[in-house]
């Protein structure tokens, strides 16, 4: 299982946008176009929202886990 993300622009350092408790990638979908001016946004999707799938494991929701995916 991998989580789902999304690379916008193709310049730039890298930065990651995590949204938070029940809502999905499209919290950021209005900061794209002036945030890809400066960086390459990666959306990420956390286990259980969006496109990501939900693991039974407890131990993948960890922040940990998270970072490592």
């Amino acid at each position: 299982m991998r989580l789902h993300y999304e690379v916008h622009g193709d310049h730039g350092p890298y930065l990651v946008l995590l949204h938070g408790m029940l809502s999905s990638r499209a919290q950021w979908t209005r900061n794209l176009p002036g945030l890809v001016k400066h960086v390459r946004p990666v959306v990420v999707e956390p286990w259980g929202h969006g496109r990501s799938p939900s693991p039974a494991g407890p131990e993948l929701y960890a922040p940990e886990a998270l970072v490592e995916q």
